[in-house]
């Protein structure tokens, strides 16, 4: 996740609004699949994905690895 937008990436990040734990706008960077171990995620997720939210992550996931 960032919050830095980049237009160019625009159609493989998808865009997250400010709420739960998560203090800014943000975006998931779908371009940059990785392993992270979850000792690393503290207290717990930032926010958790709506169903619409999740369809295009996965759709965009799809995009990078080549799904379609």
């Amino acid at each position: 996740m960032t919050t830095q937008s980049r237009p160019a990436l625009a159609p493989l990040r998808v865009a997250l609004p400010v709420r739960e734990r998560m203090l800014l706008p943000s975006f998931v960077m779908v371009e940059h699949v990785r392993a992270i171990d979850r000792d690393r995620f503290g207290d717990g997720p930032l926010l958790r994905l709506d169903a619409q939210e999740l369809a295009l992550v996965e759709t965009s996931l799809r995009a990078v690895l080549g799904l379609w």
